[in-house]
Protein backbone atom coordinates (compact mmCIF):
# COMPACT_ATOMS: atom_id res chain seq x y z
CA UNK A 1 0.00 0.00 0.00
CA UNK A 2 1.48 3.16 -0.91
CA UNK A 3 1.57 5.91 1.99
CA UNK A 4 2.03 9.39 2.79
CA UNK A 5 4.55 9.91 5.82
CA UNK A 6 3.61 13.74 7.79
CA UNK A 7 5.83 14.60 10.88
CA UNK A 8 5.15 17.97 12.08
CA UNK A 9 7.78 20.44 11.54
CA UNK A 10 8.84 23.76 13.46
CA UNK A 11 7.16 25.27 10.51
CA UNK A 12 3.99 23.13 9.86
CA UNK A 13 4.41 19.48 8.27
CA UNK A 14 7.39 17.21 5.91
CA UNK A 15 5.52 15.05 4.07
CA UNK A 16 7.19 12.00 2.50
CA UNK A 17 5.65 9.81 -0.64
CA UNK A 18 6.38 6.27 -0.19
CA UNK A 19 4.30 5.16 -3.43
CA UNK A 20 5.70 2.44 -5.93
CA UNK A 21 3.36 3.17 -9.03
CA UNK A 22 4.32 6.21 -10.73
CA UNK A 23 1.02 7.09 -12.46
CA UNK A 24 -0.47 7.55 -8.33
CA UNK A 25 2.95 9.39 -7.30
CA UNK A 26 2.27 12.03 -10.20
CA UNK A 27 -1.38 12.37 -9.21
CA UNK A 28 -0.74 12.77 -5.65
CA UNK A 29 1.96 15.53 -6.67
CA UNK A 30 -0.41 17.22 -9.46
CA UNK A 31 -3.09 17.31 -6.88
CA UNK A 32 -0.78 18.40 -3.90
CA UNK A 33 0.15 21.47 -6.59
CA UNK A 34 -3.70 22.58 -6.77
CA UNK A 35 -4.91 21.99 -3.24
CA UNK A 36 -1.80 23.54 -1.37
CA UNK A 37 -0.94 27.05 -2.58
CA UNK A 38 2.77 27.50 -4.10
CA UNK A 39 3.79 30.33 -1.57
CA UNK A 40 2.89 27.18 1.07
CA UNK A 41 4.57 24.64 -0.03
CA UNK A 42 8.44 23.79 -1.41
CA UNK A 43 9.92 20.71 -2.28
CA UNK A 44 13.17 19.92 -0.50
CA UNK A 45 15.33 17.50 -2.42
CA UNK A 46 17.69 16.95 0.24
CA UNK A 47 15.68 15.45 2.84
CA UNK A 48 12.83 14.25 -0.32
CA UNK A 49 10.27 15.68 0.98
CA UNK A 50 7.52 18.32 0.61
CA UNK A 51 7.05 20.82 3.63
CA UNK A 52 3.82 22.74 4.20
CA UNK A 53 3.15 25.95 6.19
CA UNK A 54 0.99 25.71 8.89
CA UNK A 55 -0.73 28.61 7.51
CA UNK A 56 -2.32 25.74 4.90
CA UNK A 57 -3.43 23.29 6.97
CA UNK A 58 -6.85 23.36 5.76
CA UNK A 59 -5.96 22.73 2.40
CA UNK A 60 -3.29 20.21 3.27
CA UNK A 61 -6.24 18.10 5.00
CA UNK A 62 -8.78 18.50 1.94
CA UNK A 63 -5.57 17.24 -0.15
CA UNK A 64 -5.40 14.29 2.31
CA UNK A 65 -9.25 13.59 1.27
CA UNK A 66 -8.41 13.05 -1.98
CA UNK A 67 -5.25 10.90 -1.30
CA UNK A 68 -6.84 8.31 0.68
CA UNK A 69 -10.25 8.56 -1.23
CA UNK A 70 -9.14 8.97 -5.13
CA UNK A 71 -5.43 7.21 -5.03
CA UNK A 72 -6.05 4.51 -1.90
CA UNK A 73 -3.08 6.12 -0.07
CA UNK A 74 -2.90 5.68 3.90
CA UNK A 75 -1.19 8.63 5.88
CA UNK A 76 0.86 7.78 9.12
CA UNK A 77 1.84 10.40 11.57
CA UNK A 78 5.60 10.49 12.44
CA UNK A 79 6.87 12.04 15.63
CA UNK A 80 7.68 12.14 18.83
CA UNK A 81 4.05 11.06 20.15
CA UNK A 82 4.03 7.99 17.83
CA UNK A 83 2.26 7.61 14.49
CA UNK A 84 -1.55 6.69 15.30
CA UNK A 85 -4.42 8.28 14.29
CA UNK A 86 -5.17 10.57 11.49
CA UNK A 87 -6.50 13.70 12.93
CA UNK A 88 -3.35 14.83 14.26
CA UNK A 89 -3.76 18.52 13.17
CA UNK A 90 -2.65 20.98 16.08
CA UNK A 91 -5.88 22.66 17.54
CA UNK A 92 -8.55 21.09 14.98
Amino acid sequence: MSVIRITPSPAGYALRLNVTDPEVFKGLVGALKRHVPSFARRFDSFEKCWHVEFEATADLEKWLRVAERRYNVGVEWEGPDGGAGRDRFPGR
